[in-house]
């Protein structure tokens, strides 16, 4: 979890190497957190301070990418881990997959935990959504839940699990939902995006 200078709440995703240097580690979270700008400190509660609040400097924003997409690069360490807001434990990343319809994923954030077996009605690489941020390469996850992705979870991985249950693909970062007569929608932006657009790598686990 990570919070925008004490004063809102957001998740991480998945960490990244620079692709041409890989002496550089990048996390990522959607640009909105932090009002689409740069500089902002971003904390984890690793560590408090006397007050309570979360103090662990994870990183600082260093890029926010805007242009009908809604991401940020952190400056921050490279664990190939996703870490399960529902259970504690952690998922090793394997690689990635861009998401098509008909996929299920599972969409892990740190106001509402992990969420299972959600249904991917659209996504491939020409999805775009307007959730008051009009994002392309996008994927739109359906569930039979309400509040799916709510506020704070933006930045959370969306992710594939493997059978042995302890690995996964990385496939988008929760940008926000929209309720609507249809049902309950979660709006994400494709890993395979992120990795391109901002040239970076996926840091892989065990």
């Amino acid at each position: 979890m990570y919070t925008l200078n004490n004063t809102k709440t957001c998740t991480s995703n998945f960490s990244f190497n620079g692709a041409n240097n890989p002496d550089n580690h990048w996390d990522f979270a959607a640009a909105h957190c932090s009002g689409n700008a740069t500089g902002h400190n971003f904390y984890t509660c690793a560590t408090h301070d006397n007050s309570g609040n979360c103090n662990y400097n994870a990183g600082t924003v260093i890029t926010a990418y805007t242009n009908n997409e809604d991401f940020e690069s952190i400056g921050t360490s490279n664990l190939g881990y996703a870490w399960n807001d529902s259970t504690g434990f952690v998922w090793s990343v394997n690689g990635y997959i861009t998401a098509q319809m008909g996929d299920e994923v599972t969409v892990d954030g740190q106001t509402n935990g992990a969420h299972y077996n959600n249904y991917v009605e659209s996504g491939g690489t020409t999805t775009c959504v307007n959730y008051g941020v009009f994002v392309c390469h996008a994927i739109v996850i359906s569930t039979g839940s309400t509040n799916l992705c709510p506020g704070g979870d933006s930045g959370g991985p969306v992710l594939q699990r493997e059978g042995d249950g302890y690995h996964i693909m990385a496939v988008g970062m929760i940008l926000g939902y929209n309720l609507t007569s249809n049902g309950d929608f979660c709006y994400a932006q494709q890993v395979y995006f992120i990795r391109n657009e901002a040239n970076v790598r996926l840091v892989w686990g065990n």
